[in-house]
């Protein structure tokens, strides 16, 4: 009777487990919109303020994680389907010859899929920029429209040039439907 499992299993469950630890790891680095907005409102005597910077780099930050998960994930399921059929049967290849096509196959998908990430990531960012000034931290819910205040802060730091710009304490203000096209691009 033959045994059913065997070394080469470990490969495809150790693929599991670094697939279950890369989503992990990066949750944590995922903050919900409402997350973003709380940790940068700062209440004081006189009223509260935003610290757009810090929510820009925390917004950065997520687009980052979130595109290092899909490139875990595509990353790890390719090995594993490769150990699947090298469990299977499959022949392969040895010698210089085929490590001298894998390397720079590996260096050539890697930059393609840097790329595709980078030119995703603008619109990952603008998109979530707009959902935290959506974020009321202070009803913990997401208004239908974002806090113009909020908004223009964050564009500004994101490089968009806006004009002159009233102070105010947070609360949501009337819809802002063309600065958010202007976000959105």
């Amino acid at each position: 009777m033959a045994v059913p499992l065997s070394v080469d299993d470990a490969f495809t469950v150790g693929v599991s487990f670094d697939l279950l630890g890369g989503f992990l790891l990066g949750r944590g680095l995922l903050a919900h919109p409402l997350q973003i907005a709380s940790r940068n409102i700062h209440v004081t005597v006189v009223g509260s303020g935003f610290n757009a910077p810090e929510a820009v780099a925390q917004i950065e930050s997520r687009a980052d994680a979130f595109a290092g998960l899909i490139s875990l994930a595509i990353g790890f399921l390719l090995q594993a389907g490769g150990y699947v059929v090298l469990i299977a049967g499959a022949k392969i290849d040895k010698g210089l010859g085929r490590a001298g096509v894998a390397v720079p196959l590996a260096v050539l998908a890697a930059g393609i899929a840097f790329l595709v990430f980078r030119r995703l990531r603008d619109g990952w960012v603008l998109r979530l920029a707009v959902n935290v000034a959506r974020a009321n931290p202070f009803t913990g819910c997401m208004e239908e429209h974002p806090d113009g205040d909020t908004l223009v802060a964050l564009g500004r730091q994101l490089g968009f040039p806006f004009s002159e710009v009233t102070s105010r304490a947070w609360h949501p203000s009337p819809p802002m439907r063309r600065s958010t096209s202007a976000l959105t691009r």
